[in-house]
């Protein structure tokens, strides 16, 4: 009995002995397996995430262009479900439930990737929020892919608020490409626009200050407001600034107005005292025509022609009397029947006769004397009749009826002449010489 139950606790001891060497090998065999798959599944995972990795770097690729231009499809809302998607991305050995000396390189390379598009995502991410910014300085986008247009500032932009775009956005980015020239570029137009509202609105207050138009404004003053007035890309600004000027204008017209009329009221004064004073010189002259006209007429009408100028004197001294003679300047006028002189001018009339300075006039026959020639005034014209001319040491005389002439002969003989026969008469010394003395 104590035999039996020896032998069955040693078999079963065997039995147990053998079954947990067993359950040791099981397990070994089974945790190697694990092992196995853990490595595999870890080898799959990785070549998706490169995969994935990948897909992202071409599809960031195809954000810009190659002057660094945001295309249409850069987008925040795409950068940030990227952004998540490597985020969740394993990249060590325990993520992967392998051990530490497992795919090691793969790892590596997996981690390399991971962090250079994630620093591609931030680039374009970063770009973005900068063209945002700026773009945000103006009403519209200023830069739209790689279009850029000047637009107009929004409506109350600060000079400080471009300093802080600048300054967090633009100032700290380092990049060497046409985009990054033409945020800088719009930055500054930002900055020159609001440069442009300053100087208007000094330009405006030269002419419209304290909501009124400042006195003695003019039209220059004005032109040169409206110039940088029209400078100005915000419409709200510069309707402001041109309502104010609509008023500074109306002053300017009204001002030009009274002006121009001031000025042709003066125009119409000068012109009318023109026209009186040549009214006066007109009636002066008529008033002169007329007078000269009488004298005309009486002369034309004293006046005969040929040999009867002296008609009715018969002979001698006794055929014509001298109502009154007259003497000017150098002229002497006789009446009568006989006279001589050494002025420039004789002048002989049966009534009257008169001189002003080398003038003559003549009725009946006319005598010259020291070569001036006599010509009668007004429109009488030149006297008619018989005429003789004397030049030099010569004189010239007609006697009444029959015309005869007397000449100086040297030593101051005075030798005559009818026609028939000559005759010494005397001596000549300047006085008159009786006509019968030629008898």
């Amino acid at each position: 009995m104590r035999r039996f139950k020896r032998g069955s606790i040693i078999a079963t001891s065997v039995l147990i002995g053998a079954l947990a060497v067993g359950g040791t090998a099981f397990a070994v065999s089974k945790s190697v397996s694990n092992h196995r798959e853990a490595v595999s599944n870890a080898k799959q995972e990785i070549k998706y995430e490169e995969s994935s990795l990948k897909s992202f770097v071409s599809s960031m690729s195809k954000m810009s262009d190659r002057n660094g231009y945001l295309t249409s499809s850069a987008s925040l809302s795409k950068l940030q479900q990227y952004q998540k998607k490597i985020n969740k991305m394993p990249v060590s050995y325990t993520d992967f439930h392998i051990k530490k000396d497992d795919l090691k390189n793969q790892i590596k390379v997996v981690k390399l990737t991971k962090k250079s598009v994630i620093s591609k995502v931030n680039s374009i991410e970063k770009k973005i929020t900068i063209q945002n910014k700026v773009n945000g300085l103006f009403s519209k986008p200023a830069v739209v892919h790689s279009k850029v247009t000047k637009q107009p500032i929004k409506d109350g932009l600060t000079s400080k608020q471009v300093a802080a775009v600048y300054n967090k956005y633009v100032k700290t980015h380092k990049e060497n490409s046409k985009w990054f020239s033409s945020i800088k570029s719009m930055v500054n137009e930002a900055n020159a626009q609001l440069k442009q509202i300053s100087t208007a609105k000094t330009a405006v207050a030269k002419v419209y200050k304290n909501n009124k138009v400042v006195s003695g404004v003019s039209r220059s003053n004005y032109n040169t407001a409206k110039k940088q007035v029209d400078k100005i890309k915000n419409a709200k600004v510069k309707k402001q600034l041109q309502a104010e000027l609509e008023k500074v204008l109306k002053v300017v017209q009204s001002n030009e107005k009274k002006a121009a009329e001031a000025k042709a009221k003066a125009e119409a004064k000068a012109k009318e005292g023109q026209q009186s004073v040549q009214s006066s010189g007109n009636s002066v002259s008529n008033s002169s025509n007329s007078s000269n006209s009488g004298v005309s007429s009486s002369s034309n009408s004293n006046g005969s022609s040929g040999s009867t100028g002296y008609a009715g004197a018969s002979s001698g001294s006794t055929s014509g009397s001298s109502s009154s003679t007259g003497s000017t300047g150098s002229s002497s006028h006789y009446s009568g029947s006989n006279s001589s002189s050494n002025g420039s001018s004789s002048h002989y009339s049966g009534s009257t006769s008169h001189s002003s300075g080398s003038t003559s006039h003549y009725s009946g026959s006319t005598s010259h004397s020291s070569g001036s020639t006599s010509h009668s005034s007004g429109s009488t014209g030149h006297s008619s009749g018989s005429t003789s001319h004397s030049s030099g040491s010569s004189s010239s005389h007609s006697k009444p009826g029959k015309p005869r002439t007397v000449t100086e002969d040297g030593g101051g003989v005075i030798k005559g002449s009818d026609g028939d026969a000559t005759y010494t008469t005397g001596t000549f010394d300047g006085s008159d010489i009786p006509w019968d003395s030629f008898q």
